[in-house]
């Protein structure tokens, strides 16, 4: 049984290798920015570990919705945030369609609604929508124009979609 906890120092290395497997190469972050925005917000970052290794991690910060965060950017938190940004969820590919998606989703919402926050957000790629609209999230298209301007190259063979869990 998976044991899910908050991301710790020694994580790293795994979390990268878990993202490089995940991501075509072209959308892989520096590991050293994500580190970045965990110490931002390590409150909202976990990783699922299966006899001391790393299966399984979620990145998220608190942000504003319909705002979308740089990519591979050291960034701060943004002013006033009314949301969390689910910045990125990877699952070892041996451990995907266990639940174990959701159980990190659902740490991340306890979490959340711990630290004052009831609304999440996220852009989904990869053929992942069904996915986080079984967990309540909606599309969302009323978007500012050129809103994915960043996100199209990075996956020009995949759908992308903005997606929000409003008041949960």
């Amino acid at each position: 049984m998976p044991l899910i906890h908050n991301i710790i120092e020694g994580d790293w290395p795994q979390v990268d290798a878990i993202q490089k497997e995940a991501y075509p190469p072209q959308a892989i972050e520096d590991i050293q920015t994500i580190i970045y925005h965990w110490k931002l917000s390590p409150d909202t970052c976990f990783v699922a570990t299966m006899d001391n290794s790393v299966i399984a991690y979620l990145s998220a910060h608190p942000w504003k919705m319909r705002i979308q965060p740089p990519i591979n950017t050291i960034y701060s938190i943004i002013e006033n945030p009314n949301c969390i940004y689910i910045h990125d969820i990877s699952i070892n590919k041996q451990y995907q369609k266990t639940g174990l998606g959701q159980k990190l989703a659902s740490k991340l919402f306890e979490t959340g609604a711990n630290l004052g926050y009831s609304s999440y957000c996220l852009i989904s790629v990869q053929g992942t929508r069904s996915f986080w609209e079984n967990l309540g999230f909606n599309h969302v298209t009323d978007l500012p124009d050129g809103y994915f301007s960043n996100i199209v190259n990075l996956y020009p063979d995949s759908p992308y979609y903005y997606m929000e869990k409003p008041n949960i």
